[in-house]
């Protein structure tokens, strides 16, 4: 259920694959323009019109895969290393 100030934004798995698209709109850049492209006094929002005006980088299918199996493995590997901390 989506109220009407979240927007849903579903890839078209035959340009972009999902997680390759979550790991760009998390990174940094995307935050901070985000961050930049927010208005509001007490609840922050971003317009439809900024989503889609986002210029996404898409490589190759084949691309997007090993990028996002290298920064889940990466994900794993920081876990990892946050539980084995917190166990000392």
């Amino acid at each position: 259920v989506c109220g009407y100030h979240l927007a849903l934004i579903r890839p078209n798995v035959n340009v972009v694959k999902g997680l390759y698209l979550y790991y760009l709109l998390y990174s940094y850049g995307f935050k901070e323009h985000f961050w930049i492209s927010a208005r509001g006094v007490t609840r922050f929002g971003i317009s439809k019109g900024d989503i889609q005006n986002i210029q996404l980088l898409i490589p190759p299918i084949e691309l997007q895969n090993k990028i996002t199996k290298f920064l889940k493995e990466k994900d794993l590997l920081i876990d990892k290393l946050i539980k084995n901390k917190e166990s000392l």
